[in-house]
């Protein structure tokens, strides 16, 4: 049975526990206990978050907390030269120190409409901004031969409406099962291996 890390954010935490159930039979799912803030983060703790675990495979993801914009600046929290910076870090040490298989998620889209309705935004999030950050992620894993798993599309041609959550950021049950049998599929020949 292989070893795989699962990272990501909120929606990656979202759909785990159904992935679990999908791959039971295939691979040994693990990750963090709580979401992964940015990429920042995941470079600074990779050796514990994923070296540490000895893993087969790792899927990973991160881009909707490194794009968001805090209350009162004009960047986002990781820009986007050092959000390529730091997912071509994260690849490269997986591949020199683990050598397990690697596969990006891109983020999940945003549904503006519910998010800027929010009363509670803590930070602002724009779709256009998405489809840059998954651009730019697309790009390195291009360069760096690594598998895509493109989460966006998955999500985008779907009806939004019906998976999304209130805030227009999360997903709702039927989102999150859409997601876990998506990344099943797509990670089932890696386990196969």
């Amino acid at each position: 049975m292989k070893q795989m890390v699962l990272l990501g954010d909120t929606i990656c935490l979202g759909y785990r526990d159904e992935l679990r159930r999908w791959l039971a039979d295939r691979a040994y799912v693990f990750g963090t206990p709580e979401p992964i803030t940015h990429s920042a983060d995941l470079l600074r703790n990779l050796g514990d978050w994923v070296l540490a675990g000895q893993p087969d495979l790792v899927h990973f993801n991160c881009g909707l907390n490194d794009l968001a914009l805090p209350p009162g600046r004009s960047r986002p929290t990781i820009p986007l030269d050092r959000y390529r910076s730091n997912l071509e870090q994260i690849i490269h040490r997986i591949r020199g120190e683990s050598g397990a298989q690697i596969v990006f998620a891109t983020s999940t889209p945003i549904h503006e409409e519910r998010y800027s309705a929010g009363a509670n935004l803590e930070f602002e999030r724009r779709n256009a901004d998405v489809l840059e950050y998954n651009r730019v992620a697309g790009a390195v894993c291009q360069d760096l031969g690594v598998a895509v798993n493109d989460l966006y599309a998955t999500l985008a041609d779907a009806d939004l409406d019906r998976l999304m959550a209130a805030d227009g950021l999360h997903l709702n049950t039927a989102g999150y099962q859409l997601l876990a049998e998506q990344v099943a599929t797509f990670l089932t020949p890696y386990c196969d291996r």
